[in-house]
């Protein structure tokens, strides 16, 4: 760790740091008096693992503090495997108050039946600080997919619920099996 007092500036090698629910990885990592955050051969993961067993890598990570993750170019790991994947960008909140986004899908390894998939990826809707909508999918290598709706609302001291509402297409072999299914709860 180098620091100095004087611009409150750092510089540290081989760092990790918790960023919301995420996690960056870096070679370099500069830090800047404003708290900003500048890395240099990063990762960026939803995974705790010292390891983690999938990440987006990056020749540059810029972490804006309660505010945002910027990224230039990157690529999709999974368990230290590069991928096709390749986004010129990438742009993360990261604020503590629920706020609109993406939500990251995650691996959903290799099933006998299904094959790979990557699943719960799609979109957080924060539409006040009562009611939220996230809409996700799934996807998987052999066809098969699924649509997911979760409506969470919570009206201080009269009610709080989940509303849910999924559509599976499930293919297997020859067959198909399509299943349709929803769920209310009411606390």
């Amino acid at each position: 760790i180098l620091y100095n007092f004087d611009t409150k500036k750092g510089k540290i090698k081989e760092v990790v740091t918790a960023e919301g629910e995420g996690f960056v990885h870096g070679e370099k990592v500069k830090k800047m008096e404003d708290n900003t955050i500048y890395v240099r051969n990063g990762e960026f993961s939803t995974c705790d693992c010292d390891d983690p067993c999938f990440q987006l890598k990056s020749t540059k990570i810029k972490v804006i503090p309660q505010e945002k993750i910027v990224s230039g170019p990157a690529y999709l790991l999974i368990e230290g495997i590069p991928t096709p994947l390749f986004l010129p960008f990438l742009i993360f909140p990261n604020n503590p108050k629920k706020t609109s986004g993406i939500v990251m899908p995650s691996f959903g390894g290799n099933n006998e039946q299904f094959g790979m998939g990557i699943l719960r990826g799609g979109y957080f809707w924060a539409i006040s600080d009562q009611l939220n909508f996230e809409l996700t999918g799934d996807i998987y290598s052999q066809g098969s997919w699924g649509i997911h709706t979760t409506t969470n609302y919570n009206y201080r001291y009269r009610m709080r619920g989940q509303f849910m509402l999924d559509y599976v297409n499930m293919i297997s072999g020859d067959r198909q099996i399509e299943s349709e299914f929803d769920t209310c709860q009411r606390h």
